[in-house]
């Protein structure tokens, strides 16, 4: 004992600076006498058993009360994170691990693998026993590959004195017995060959190695959901240290970027439901998140109109690990987003209505010209019709002349009014066609020559052609 206290394995009594043993126990305390226990927090000196210190383990926006004032329930707050790998199977707070489901294995692999070495070692350099008859010179008395040795013994003599040690070869049972720890350490630790990177076989279809990947990673994604779960807990406990400890405006340097940046307690005064780990418990390997994400990007070029198309690729290349996304996929929205470019169906459809339309504009002025000659010839006709009609008023002699007359004034009237028609039908197509400033005079200058057409009847109904 004095040789341990000399080398400060055990500290002395009376040495006031010598380190103390503290326990700290989570509990539930009536300390105020109201019937109601609080979580407290107490700290115990082990050596003195004393009480150190007690601190409520709660704050006041957790106490939950009734109508009637009444304190209904306190949620404590949890300073520990527990993360479970499998849990305990006797339901105690004390779960499994990969040391404890492999230790026992671990040590009967080494036993057994011991033991087969051994038994191999003396089955090969197995000695026996001499007897006194047997008579050897001095000195080491084993044997080298080639060599002979001298005796004084007879040979029968030397076979009679020689008894060699009966060794067994290793035992086959043992051998298989190790094989078999092996296997179910594989299976426990998920190291099999598929997992591990080795080939199932040559004419394995690869469908069939994912299938059966997935398979053996059903026990893994359940630990790591536990894990993500736990991690989640301890991500919220910081959360809340951080609104209450934290300065005002703490400086950082970030290592991605090079930069010296600011946090702000206010940024951890939310709630701390929402602070979630940035993995998904649902996909482990990077091939999932590749094959998800591919699934989406097909599925989003199937239907356009339905889906994001800056997220499906920006999914795609963060499951693919592409360092620098915003360089090679600008934000539509950041300031360094691409001009947007328009569809080439669409390009393709509006140079289709571009060409029906130049058609139909076309088609249009065709048919304007050939109105407009028609209404020159009728016009044509109509003073062809008025000047016979004046020439046979001025040599009329009889009631068959005035009949001839009056026949090619029913005329005149008629050809003016489908003149008329066809007139008025120009002025309501000539802006459609898309005629240009000269050809629309033309138009007008057509209808104003047909307005200058005065109809001014003489005595005997004739109708005058004005100089």
């Amino acid at each position: 004992i004095v040789t341990q206290e000399s080398q400060g394995l055990i500290p002395a009594l009376e040495d006031p600076a010598a380190p103390r043993e503290l326990l700290e126990q989570h509990c539930w305390l009536d300390l105020d006498g109201d019937g109601y226990e609080e979580p407290y927090t107490i700290t115990i000196d082990r050596e003195s058993r004393q009480v150190l210190r007690i601190v409520a383990r709660f704050v006041y926006s957790s106490i939950k009360k009734n109508s009637k004032k009444e304190i209904t329930s306190i949620k404590a707050i949890q300073y520990y994170t527990k993360y479970t790998f499998i849990p305990s199977p006797d339901g105690g707070i004390y779960d499994l691990g990969l040391g404890v489901l492999l230790g026992a294995l671990n040590e009967s692999i080494n036993t057994i693998l011991n033991q087969l070495v051994d038994s191999g070692t003396l089955s090969n350099t197995a000695g026996g026993f001499l007897g006194r008859g047997v008579k050897f010179r001095s000195g080491d008395n084993s044997f080298r590959p080639f060599e002979w040795k001298r005796v004084d013994s007879t040979g029968d003599d030397l076979r009679k004195g020689i008894v060699p040690l009966e060794v067994r070869e290793p035992s086959q049972v043992l051998f298989q017995l190790l094989s078999l720890l092996i296997n179910y350490g594989e299976r426990i630790g998920m190291a099999t060959d598929p997992q591990v990177g080795v080939s199932p076989g040559q004419n394995t279809p690869a469908e069939t190695s994912r299938n059966v990947i997935a398979e053996g990673q059903r026990v893994f994604n359940a630990i790591f959901k536990r894990i993500y779960r736990a991690l989640k807990e301890e991500f919220k406990k910081l959360y809340q240290l951080n609104s209450v400890y934290l300065e005002d405006s703490t400086t950082y340097f970030n290592l991605t970027s090079g930069e010296l940046k600011k946090v702000l307690r206010s940024d951890f005064a939310g709630d701390n439901n929402e602070v979630l780990p940035a993995a998904d418990p649902n996909m482990i390997t990077k091939e999932q998140k590749i094959i998800m994400a591919k699934v989406i990007q097909e599925s989003a070029m199937a239907s356009p109109g339905l889906y994001n198309k800056y997220e499906v690729e920006k999914r795609l290349l963060r499951a693919m690990e592409t360092p620098d996304i915003e360089a090679i996929l600008p934000d539509p929205k950041g300031e360094n987003a691409i001009p947007e470019q328009p569809d080439p169906l669409v390009i393709i459809e509006t140079m289709k209505i571009e060409q029906q339309k130049a058609e139909f504009q076309m088609n249009l002025q065709i048919k304007m010209f050939d109105l407009m000659q028609e209404t020159e010839l009728l016009r044509s006709e109509i003073l062809e019709k008025e000047t016979r009609a004046a020439l046979n008023l001025a040599q009329a002699e009889g009631a068959q002349d005035n009949l001839q007359i009056t026949a090619l004034q029913s005329a005149i009237a008629l050809a003016k009014t489908k003149q008329d028609g066809l007139i008025a039908t120009l002025k309501v197509l000539k802006d459609l066609a898309g005629f240009s400033k000269e050809k629309k005079g033309i138009i007008d200058g057509i209808a104003g020559g047909v307005d200058r057409m005065e109809k001014a009847p003489d005595d005997s109904g004739v109708v005058q052609v004005s100089k």
